[in-house]
């Protein structure tokens, strides 16, 4: 699920692949699991080319649509900001939700910024 008005388009390359284009770089990545309450709390942890990008502690977003809201690059406002850290990279990200486990997601970035 992709945060509404968030994208220009997003169009499907295969069964896992997409190409998103971002309207800013505060959009997030809408994830599920099964039997999300509105009581669960989330501890995640993001990984970057390997390395610690950053953790996170937060209650469910919303049970039945997107339990965990993953922001790939983070709050910026202006996609042209992003840092390149972010170009052709790999991200991990692992979200431990209290009482039911850990859950993984591997995503492959490759960003590509518009011409201006």
């Amino acid at each position: 699920k992709f945060q509404t008005g968030s994208t220009n388009t997003v169009q499907k390359v295969s069964e896992f692949e997409y190409n998103l284009s971002f309207n800013n770089a505060t959009t997030w990545l809408g994830l599920y699991y099964n039997d999300a309450k509105s009581t669960d709390v989330a501890l995640t942890r993001k990984m970057l080319n390997g390395e610690l990008n950053g953790y996170g502690l937060t209650a469910t977003e919303n049970a039945t649509n997107y339990p965990i809201a993953l922001y790939p690059v983070g709050y910026k406002t202006n996609i042209d900001e992003v840092n390149t850290k972010f170009d052709n990279a790999t991200m991990d990200y692992s979200a431990y939700i209290q009482g039911r486990g850990v859950a993984e997601v591997k995503l492959h970035l490759n960003v590509q910024r518009a011409e201006a």
